[in-house]
């Protein structure tokens, strides 16, 4: 059994949630960050062996109640292996490399294994997947990568995964983002 972390402030409606319902088995848990308190979420860590951080960048670094919550996370990682979904809205997944790096250096400071990241560029895009079928015909890199990324989380394995849609140039990326975003403001 697992234990997933949704750390973005849509809880359930955010990507990050659709990110864990792909990868996540019938007997896994997920708490959330923005909603659970942190000693519910601290208990469970000490728990499960496998934890994964699924959270969405915000100006280039973590939600900021995930800040709050590493700062504040006085226990240890020993024997934990901790796995990274970081996903951006951004066409580039490099853009995630910053805030993944701070996160593995807060794993190590806290002797846990860091076994691996799943690196998602175009979050918004594939999060749109989800009501959009046609679009989901585009991800298929993305959905293959989440799928060998599930595997190795369920055994234990170490793991490096960068992911976006390759199809997508800028312009074409911001006419469907603009669109998108357009539609959820009215």
């Amino acid at each position: 059994m697992n234990l997933y972390i949704n750390c973005s402030p849509k809880i359930k409606n955010s990507n990050s949630e659709y990110f864990t319902q792909l990868i996540k088995s019938d007997n896994d848990i997920i708490n959330y960050i923005y909603k659970d308190n942190f000693e519910l979420i601290k208990k469970n860590i000490s728990i499960y062996k496998n934890i994964i951080f699924v959270f969405p960048l915000y100006m280039d670094t973590f939600p900021s109640k995930l800040i709050e919550f590493m700062e504040n996370f006085n226990n240890k990682l020993i024997n934990k292996n901790i796995y990274i979904i970081c996903n951006c809205g951004f066409l580039e997944y490099r853009q995630n490399f910053l805030a993944i790096d701070t996160f593995i250096y807060w794993i190590n400071k806290k002797k846990g294994f860091f076994k691996g990241y799943l690196n998602i560029g175009s979050g918004e895009i594939i999060g749109i997947t989800k009501k959009n079928k046609f679009l989901s015909l585009f991800c298929h890199d993305f959905f293959k990568k989440i799928k060998i990324f599930k595997c190795y989380i369920n055994n234990e394995k170490s793991i490096n995964l960068n992911t976006n849609i390759k199809w997508l140039n800028k312009r074409l990326f911001c006419i469907i983002c603009n669109h998108f975003w357009k539609k959820r403001i009215k």
